[in-house]
């Protein structure tokens, strides 16, 4: 049995519910896969200042997480952070790498990513590492040379991938790994409305409260709340408690005819969504990726500056989300898509098109293809097509 190592970092929740995914995936084709937080495994310290770092700043100033996001992603700044992070987790990486001495290397975190390539050329790993890019526009914290692949969700972002100079044949548009839950899910809207409680003659909308800052979740729930048309709305908070508190609050004062359902954190989250017709969240990676397997059309109030920004011009240039930036607009497209559902139907159509999630088995299959050219490769083989000098260069 292969034996796959999946690297994820705890900044944001999406990469490691990419890193979840991954392992349910791989553990379906029969891996023995196993999760690690990179830096927590290697580096405390480093570890607290990027997760409570990346949560706070978030939190507190969004645009200078933007700021330093683009900063990053300038080469000479690149290369410096990952040359740094690189000298303070290499020792412990490579006990890591000893005691699990895996197959293969799953990375869901660009940071991690740029890291261990730095460490498997400089250590010599004969491993091959595979990268799953968790958003739809790349930062150069990805690149990296000794990476053997790199699973991306769309042509789009294998195009960008190319611009900044790495080769085609190592970027494979297979979709950003999802949860099995959305892959099963049935794909009547109808059904999934009926085991969520909904009606099904009413317009129902999905907001993912949890996301997003107190203020920003009121003045969605009002602009949903000023529809003349009749709603349901569930409103999903997550962990977040002092968030749903908030929530009923606001539900309690309201006269309105609508539905509101205010949930915390929801097991079956794949089904919401399915039953759903528009989704309003802020479009994580992961998010993203999860309306597109469902053909969740979304509308998005809000977006953290960065990565989140290049996810929502990828999905307004192909049309399967609007953007807004205020309640007043918020309002109006609301109430524009419900006059004219053709649109909405149609953006459907689009979240469809995008969607990546039936290739899955080719992920597998290139984590198969990977583990057997280095086995051929470094046994000193001529058999390997893949494994050229040119393309690995261990120096």
């Amino acid at each position: 049995m292969n034996k796959a190592l999946v690297l994820t970092a705890s900044t944001g929740g999406g990469h490691n519910i990419a890193a979840a995914s991954v392992k349910e995936l791989f553990q379906m084709e029969n891996f023995d896969c196993i999760v690690a937080d990179g830096f927590q495994e290697t580096n405390l310290c480093v570890n607290g200042i990027l997760s409570k770092g990346y949560d706070e700043i978030v939190r507190i100033c969004p645009r200078l997480y933007g700021a330093l996001y683009h900063i990053a992603n300038v080469r000479v700044i690149n290369t410096l952070v990952s040359a740094f992070l690189t000298k303070v987790v290499t020792e412990k990486m490579n006990q890591l790498i000893e005691k699990n001495d895996p197959d293969l290397i799953i990375t869901t975190h660009p940071l991690l990513t740029g890291v261990v390539g730095r460490i498997k050329k400089k250590s010599g790993w004969k491993i091959p590492v595979v990268s799953v890019v968790t958003d739809y526009r790349i930062h150069r914290s990805y690149i990296n040379n000794a990476i053997d692949g790199y699973i991306v969700g769309s042509e789009y972002t294998k195009t960008t991938m190319m611009e900044k100079g790495v080769q085609a044949q190592k970027v494979f548009p297979y979709g950003i790994p999802v949860r099995q839950a959305f892959i099963n899910v049935p794909k009547s809207k109808k059904a999934n409305k009926c085991s969520n409680s909904w009606k099904g003659e009413f317009f129902s909308v999905l907001v993912m409260a949890g996301s997003m800052g107190v203020g920003d979740v009121e003045q969605v729930l009002d602009a949903l709340a000023g529809q003349p048309m009749k709603l349901s709305v569930s409103v999903v908070c997550g962990n977040n408690k002092k968030l749903k508190d908030k929530c009923e609050k606001w539900k309690e004062k309201q006269d309105s005819n609508h539905e509101f359902f205010v949930l915390g954190f929801v097991d079956e989250i794949a089904k919401q969504m399915a039953a759903a017709d528009l989704l309003v969240s802020k479009p994580g990676g992961l998010t993203t990726t999860e309306a597109m397997t469902v053909h969740l059309p979304m509308i998005i109030p809000f977006f953290i500056p960065g990565q989140e920004k290049e996810n929502t011009e990828f999905l307004t240039k192909n049309k399967a989300a609007i953007f807004v930036r205020t309640k007043m607009e918020l309002q109006r497209e609301i109430r524009y898509l419900l006059e004219n559902q053709v649109l909405v139907e149609k953006m459907s159509e689009n979240m469809a098109g995008l969607s990546k999630a039936n290739q899955m088995a080719d992920t597998v299959k290139l984590a198969r293809d990977l583990i057997d050219e280095y086995k051929v490769y470094f046994k000193g083989s001529e058999e390997s097509i893949r494994l050229s000098e040119e393309y690995y260069n261990p120096l």
